[in-house]
Formats: C-alpha cells, sequence, structure tokens
C-alpha cells in the first residue's frame, strides 16, 4: 500500500529532492531559485534557502545531514549549513549550467557535472576544484562525454564517479587519477540520471528513450533493461538495499521495481505533471518525489509481513510501525479470498478470485481516495462466509501467501 502527501511552497517546478539519511527531513530544489528543507513528519517547510540568480536543478545533504549541496544555472555550486540555512561557501569553475551535484560518502568530496561536458571534484573544506573529468585527449579523441553531463554520482567507498549524458553513454571514472574507466552504451537517446547500489556493484540509469538499465560495473555488460515508462524516464535511484529501483518520469508516474526480476511493483500516480526527481529514504519505507507541478509528494511505502492466527469472523486492529495503525480483514471462501486493509482512511482492496487460469488480482481504481473507505467493500466482506486459517503473511511487493489445512498456497500479486 502506497500513500502520498503533498508538500507545497516552491512557486515553479521542483527539479531535485533527496532525504537526509536519517529520512526525517527532505532537500528540494526548484526553478524558484530557491532551496526548501521540509519536516517529514509535519511536511513543514523548515528553511528557504535563498542565494542562486538561477533555477537550481540538483541538491543533496552530505552523510551525517550536516551540510546541503546545490547545482544551478547560475553556473555556480553552494554549499549550506543545513541546519541554520547559512552559506558556506560558493564554487565557481563551471562554464555553464550545473545540471547535477553529490557528495562523497565522508563528505569531503563534491562531484558536479554541468552543460560544459565536464565533470568537476571539490575539496568540500577549501572549495577547490581538484580534479576535472572529461579534458583529456588520447590519440586525438577526447576521454569524456561528447555531450552535456546530466548526472553524476559517488559510489560508497568513493573510488568511482559515474555519470550520464545527453551524449547517450555512461561514463565510469577513477576518482584517484581521472581515468575512465568504462563506457557504457546501450541506450538510443540521452541519459538523465544515473547511481550506483550501495555496494558498488551495480549501475542504474535512466534515459529519455523510455528505458531503465541496469549494469554490471566490473564487465559494463547490461542486466537489464526495465520497460514501462511510456515517456523520458528522467530520475532512478535505487534503495538502500539494492533490491529495489524508483524511477520518476515525464509520463507522470513514479515507479518501483524489482531489480532481480525487472517486474515493476508499483506504479504511483498523484502528480499533475512531469516527474523530475525521485529518491528513497534510508530504510525504504519512503519515497520522495518532485515535479513541474510544483509539488513535493512524500509516499508511505508499506511493506506488510506479518504472521498471525486468527480466526476471520473477526476485525482486529493490530499495532504496525511507531505511530500507525492497520485494520483488517479477510474472507476465505471456496471460489474466493478477499483482504481489505486500512489505515487512517486510506484504503486497499484486493479481490483474488480463482479460475482455470489461476488467480487473478483486481485492484479497482485509484486506493488513495478517501471515498474509498469503502462501506461498500466492508458489507462484501460481511455477507461472505467465514472461514479460519492460520499464518497468514502478507507482502504487497512479492506475494500472498496463506496456509490452511497444513498446505501452503503461494499467489503472486501483479499491480
Amino acid at each position: 500500500m502506497i500513500i502520498s502527501e503533498t508538500l507545497e511552497g516552491h512557486t515553479y517546478q521542483v527539479y531535485s529532492v533527496a532525504f537526509n539519511h536519517d529520512g526525517t527531513k527532505i532537500v528540494s530544489a526548484s526553478n524558484d531559485d530557491t532551496i526548501r528543507v521540509w519536516n517529514v513528519n509535519t511536511g513543514e517547510c523548515v528553511l528557504t534557502l535563498e542565494g542562486h540568480t538561477g533555477g537550481v536543478n540538483s541538491v543533496a545533504f552530505n552523510h551525517d545531514g550536516t551540510k546541503i549541496v546545490s547545482g544551478s544555472v547560475d553556473e555556480t555550486i553552494r554549499v549550506w549549513n543545513a541546519d541554520t540555512g547559512s552559506l558556506l561557501n560558493t564554487l565557481e569553475g563551471h562554464k555553464r549550467d550545473v545540471q547535477s551535484v553529490a557528495f562523497n560518502h565522508d563528505g569531503t568530496k563534491i562531484v558536479s557535472g554541468g552543460k560544459a561536458r565536464t565533470i568537476r571534484v571539490w575539496n568540500v573544506d577549501t572549495g577547490e576544484c581538484i580534479l576535472t573529468l572529461g579534458e583529456k585527449w588520447n590519440n586525438d579523441t577526447l576521454e569524456g562525454h561528447i555531450g552535456p553531463v546530466y548526472s553524476v554520482a559517488f559510489n560508497h567507498d568513493g573510488t568511482k564517479i559515474v555519470s550520464g549524458s545527453t551524449d547517450e553513454t555512461i561514463r565510469v571514472w577513477n576518482v584517484d587519477t581521472g581515468v575512465c574507466l568504462s563506457t557504457l552504451k546501450g541506450h538510443t537517446s540521452w541519459v538523465n540520471s544515473v547511481g550506483f547500489n550501495h555496494d558498488g556493484t551495480k549501475i542504474v540509469s535512466g534515459s529519455r528513450d523510455d528505458t531503465i538499465r541496469v549494469w554490471n560495473v566490473d564487465t559494463g555488460l547490461c542486466l537489464s533493461t526495465l520497460k514501462g515508462h511510456t515517456n523520458d524516464v528522467t530520475s532512478v535511484a535505487f534503495n538502500h538495499d539494492g533490491t529495489k529501483i524508483v524511477s520518476g518520469s515525464y509520463d507522470e508516474t513514479v515507479r518501483v521495481w524489482n531489480v532481480d526480476t525487472g517486474v515493476c511493483l508499483s506504479m504511483l500516480k498523484g502528480h499533475m505533471a512531469w516527474i523530475n526527481s525521485v529518491a528513497f529514504n534510508h530504510d525504504g519505507t519512503k519515497i520522495v518525489s518532485g515535479s513541474g507541478d510544483d509539488t513535493i509528494r512524500l509516499w508511505d511505502v508499506f511493506l506488510l509481513r506479518y504472521r498471525f492466527t486468527q480466526n476471520l469472523y473477526s476485525n482486529e486492529t493490530i499495532n504496525w510501525l511507531k505511530d500507525s495503525e492497520i485494520s483488517y480483514t479477510v474472507n476465505i471462501k471456496k471460489d474466493q479470498l478477499i483482504f481489505f486493509v486500512s489505515r487512517k482512511f486510506h484504503p486497499l482492496f484486493l479481490d483474488i478470485t480463482v479460475s482455470s487460469q489461476g488467480y487473478k488480482v483486481e485492484r479497482p481504481g485509484n486506493l488513495l481516495l478517501e471515498d474509498m473507505i469503502t462501506k461498500e467493500a466492508c458489507d462484501r466482506v460481511k455477507k461472505q462466509g467465514y472461514e479460519t486459517i492460520e499464518n497468514l503473511m502478507v507482502d504487497l511487493y512479492r506475494s500472498f501467501a496463506y496456509t490452511k489445512i497444513g498446505k501452503t498456497y503461494e499467489y503472486k500479486l501483479k499491480f
């Protein structure tokens, strides 16, 4: 189940969003020239950072959450105090728009990429540019991108940088030497977004060709191509354990994918314009998205993995996580299984019907609408006959499984 909250305050489209490490704050960047910091629990804007003289394309927290870095069309990078909002430093050197910025894990370096095709690495303390990638020539060939660099990221140990460009390629760089280690080819249009998984063995990329690709870092081989978006993929990111990818697109949807299978697990709708940026929080329970509709959406991702023994002729409330309650009703009949769950007026209602071809899953409408508080759904459950089952487990991303009379049945849910 996925529920969203809308954060409003920017006066123009939101280009970039990110969580801090402990998930208590979100930072956002907008074409209104400002950066905003938000309290995740309350949804309130707690800081507005002003100083850029053009739209802000990219923002990120450092690992301990004390600093924010931003890159702008004003050709500068700025480093801010995340608690006070004060400007700590302005890094100058890019000759055109700065499209992407990121800290390394220990917060001592910043990487930036921009429309001038180069990638720069900066010392955070001094503000000095210590490395420029993409300016070396070898046998009359430029060892770098031949188009603007739209996305850059460090791997976890800070030894490599990945970059994505409008030249349709992804490049992996050695941070110490500045040497391009590999060039990943396969996308048929601009690469808008790139990122490493936590252990640095995989790269994810999103492209204007409407696809997402997962790559092996060591071999440079494309492991899988994820298809489903119907317009440019603008932003991609792994969750912390590397099992899922979140993506945003010009098709106005956010999607969650299983990395191993390439299956789209969820499609999140709610934004009224294209998605520019997406990110997971550290524990993977929340997603943040920034859009051309000037808003940020915060999505709660509920992974239900409960085991309990229950006589189904009753409703109960079980405590889940720290602040939430989930009410559930389950009904099993010979040819039908119904699972109904709601949290704070946001219901989920799955109707799983047996047929000769297997179990068909029906997921009606937009389940986030409050008018689906579903008296109708509850009435349907009450009218059915009840049976008792044991050991019910629900994982909305993987399967619906139940045990009855000593035998386990498992049915995959496809959303």
